[in-house]
């Protein structure tokens, strides 16, 4: 074995290490922030980390798979991506589902599997793709960057994001978009109920149908459904533009108190009041 190697072996070492007694030193209440923030300072020094290191830590993890907290691995992992020379890194995952992949993410992540929740969670630039598919709140508040998922994602999706771009090329689940303030969002598929509920700026594309109660709430932004959608569409409505190129069910406009729908060629809109 050569110097090198030898040294590579350490430095694994020392990050499986900081890992358990990271992970280890979880509690009920902490927040992802805080423990990305803890993981970065546990890790070993940024000089003796690489690509290398982050292949031999993935192939590690599954001998603490029984550990409590273990779907959190995700952040510290994302910590190692940080940190490390190497602006494109590949990750395997066909065999683990970690939540919290690419946190805070700066960098072109490509993943091989599925994702657990709160991936890309906020991400401030760079690229995730996902060869696979992604659970719920997917690109929560990120930033910046794009995330693309080549499967389905679940719900939350781009819940509170206030920047960057979200692609699902298959079909998600419900509450898209939720409250999110700036940024856009592509699904190739279809989606649920509440698409856009709360949304205060950005835009939404749903190629395929959505389900009820679309817009509810919305203040701003635009969500364009190419296919058809349920009851309740503009529901409770303050403003923002919705457009729905299919059928739409009953109670369409209810409530509405500003903003502007238009379904087909039909246009409903309805000025700024006091309320």
């Amino acid at each position: 074995m050569v110097r090198g190697e030898v040294r590579e072996s350490v430095a694994v070492s020392d990050v499986i290490e900081a890992y358990e007694a990271w992970l280890s030193g979880i509690k009920r209440r902490d927040e992802a922030s805080d423990l990305f923030e803890r993981a970065l300072s546990m890790l070993p020094p940024p000089a003796n980390l690489n690509a290398e290191s982050v292949f031999y830590f993935l192939r590690r993890l599954r001998e603490f798979e029984e550990m409590r907290f273990f779907s959190l691995s995700g952040i510290f992992l994302s910590a190692i991506l940080s940190v490390i020379r190497e602006e494109t890194v590949v990750l395997d995952l066909r065999s683990l589902t970690l939540d919290f992949v690419g946190f805070r993410n700066r960098k072109s992540v490509f993943v091989d599997g599925n994702v657990g929740s709160y991936a890309g969670a906020e991400m401030e630039e760079g690229l995730l793709k996902i060869k696979g598919n992604a659970f719920g709140s997917l690109g929560r508040e990120m930033q910046g960057g794009e995330i693309v998922v080549h499967g389905d994602a679940g719900y939350w999706v781009g819940e509170k994001m206030r920047g960057g771009r979200i692609v699902v090329e298959g079909s998600v689940k419900d509450a898209l978009g939720v409250e999110m303030l700036a940024g856009e969002i592509i699904v190739r598929g279809s989606a649920g109920n509440y698409v856009g509920k709360g949304m205060l700026g950005g835009k939404i594309v749903v190629f395929g149908n959505v389900g009820h109660w679309l817009g509810q709430g919305m203040s701003g932004g635009e969500i364009l459904v190419c296919g058809n959608a349920k009851n309740g569409v503009g529901n409770w409505m303050r403003g923002g533009r919705i457009s729905v190129e299919g059928e739409v069910g009953e109670l369409l406009g209810l409530n509405m108190l500003a903003g502007s729908i238009r379904v087909k060629n039909m246009v409903i809109t309805c000025a700024n009041q006091q309320f």
